[in-house]
């Protein structure tokens, strides 16, 4: 019984309004990924016990025929509350690129919904909530990566079903990958897995995948593996050393101001060296997207410590002197 109601519920969700349509081979996929599987013709009686309760029309002008809800229908089901409304058109607004076409096409029905949840409140405040929101990245933006449509489906398909896939990875041929995670990053979307037999996960570019294929087989999955815990012992990343080290730079007022409202971590300590510059110690991960950050700052950054660090720079620097002076 709870899953006949849970069934009708989730029938319900995926119909959108008229004039768009929803075949019921969708309904039957969009059913099996919630677990609900069913046949056919179980979901052709309770899409028939349906319309006798709800404003749905069914177009069988051709195949496979579409089922939706009226245009004139005043709902469509469930009703959002005007705040979910937005969450989720924002959902749609930033997501999108990053998601499998199963996701988004259950974005795009639910944009639709949403939209009509809002409808009432045309006149209201709620009118142009979405035209007074933007997500900017910080610094100098480059284009996201091209990533493979087929190469984002199977990804998804393999880490949601806990199947293993055979990829071509750059000029690696026929990889057999266990997928165990996804992280996003802003241009980029990752690939958290392990190769063959080895225990040891990492990270790989899905732009960088060149074909993927999903297997029978199930994945594994190292003994205790935790996604979380991956991210936080910083194998996101690209760590230089396991153990972190003591960061000490001199930095001017004015490139400090945004490192008093926003500190690298609980362990920052500002202190005024003069009318100038500020000293800032802190103990970080010794990444290299420490020292792309560094060098963001230019000359306003003097590495103090650790020696190692301080040398580092000033080979930079040279470097850099060399170019110029050309």
């Amino acid at each position: 019984m709870a899953d006949s109601a849970l069934r009708l519920v989730a029938i319900l969700q995926k119909i959108p309004r008229s004039p768009r349509k929803v075949a019921l081979g969708d309904i039957r996929n969009y059913l099996a990924e919630l677990g609900l599987t069913v046949t056919d013709r179980t979901i052709q009686r309770d899409l028939e016990k349906l319309s006798e309760l709800f404003p749905l029309e069914v177009d069988t002008r051709s195949k496979p025929y579409g089922w939706s809800f009226m245009s004139t229908a005043k709902t469509s089901m469930p009703s959002l509350h005007p705040y979910e409304a937005l969450t989720m058109l924002m959902a749609g607004k930033f997501l999108s690129d990053s998601l499998p076409s199963s996701l988004n096409d259950y974005l795009f029905y639910q944009k639709y919904q949403a939209a009509d949840a809002l409808e009432p409140y045309q006149n209201k405040k709620l009118k142009k909530w979405l035209d007074k929101i933007a997500f900017v990245s910080e610094g100098f933006n480059l284009k996201k990566a091209n990533i493979k449509k087929s190469v984002i489906e199977n990804v998804y398909d393999g880490l949601l079903h806990d199947k293993k896939l055979i990829i071509d990875y750059k000029d690696k041929l026929q990889q057999e990958v266990h997928p165990l995670g996804i992280i996003l990053k802003e241009r980029h979307i990752y690939l958290v897995c392990t190769f063959w037999r080895f225990e040891k996960p990492v990270q790989i570019a899905l732009n960088r995948i060149k074909s993927i294929k999903v297997m029978e087989e199930k994945s594994k999955a190292p003994h205790g593996f935790s996604l979380d815990s991956f991210i936080k012992d910083g194998q996101a990343n690209i760590v230089l050393s396991e153990e972190p080290i003591s960061l000490k730079i001199k930095i001017t007022i004015a490139a400090c101001e945004h490192l008093i409202e926003t500190p690298i971590n609980e362990s920052q300590v500002i202190s005024q060296i003069d009318e100038k510059w500020n000293l800032l110690t802190a103990t970080v991960e010794n990444r290299q997207d420490l020292r792309w950050w560094l060098l963001g700052f230019g000359f306003q950054v003097e590495v103090v410590s650790p020696v190692s660090l301080r040398q580092e720079f000033k080979t930079m620097a040279e470097k850099m002197s060399l170019l110029y002076e050309q």
